[in-house]
C-alpha cells in the first residue's frame, strides 16, 4: 500500500495504515457479512481517520458497504487480493517460506486460474 501511495502521489503513512488495519477484525468476525462492517466502530472509537475507515469498509463484499471510489479504496482491495495470492504461493512451497518465493513463481501461479481460484485477479 505504501508503494502505491508513492506511485499515486499520496501519503504512504495513511495508505500503509489502511493496509495494516484492513483485516484487523477478521478473527473477531470471520465471515464476509460481519467483516469489516462490525469492526468499523472499533476503528472509529480508537480515532482512526474516517478516510481510512471508509477504505477498509469498501474492501468488504457485504451488502451496504461503500463502493470503491478513491484510489486508496481500489488499491486496498487489489492489494488484499494480491497478498492472498502471494500467501497461497508460499503455502504450497516445500519451504513454506516467503524468503525463497520469486516474482516469476507468483506470475506463473497468477496465470493458473485453477490455483487459488477464490482470488479475484480482476479486482480494481
Amino acid at each position: 500500500m505504501r508503494a502505491y501511495a508513492v506511485k499515486f502521489g499520496e501519503d504512504p503513512e495513511v495508505w500503509g495504515l489502511a493496509g495494516l488495519l484492513h483485516d484487523f477484525d477478521w478473527e473477531i468476525h470471520p465471515d464476509l457479512m460481519g467483516h469489516p462492517l462490525k469492526g468499523a466502530p472499533l476503528l472509529r472509537e480508537r480515532g482512526v481517520p474516517e478516510d481510512i475507515v471508509r477504505s477498509i469498509l469498501s474492501h468488504g463484499s457485504a451488502p451496504g458497504l461503500p463502493p470503491r471510489e478513491t484510489k486508496m479504496d481500489k488499491a486496498l482491495s487489489a492489494v488484499d487480493e494480491l497478498t492472498g495470492l502471494i500467501t497461497a504461493c508460499v503455502l504450497v512451497r516445500p519451504s513454506r517460506s516467503l524468503h525463497d518465493l520469486t516474482p516469476k513463481s507468483v506470475r506463473g501461479k497468477w496465470k493458473d486460474k485453477a490455483f487459488a481460484a477464490a482470488i479475484n485477479r480482476a479486482e480494481n
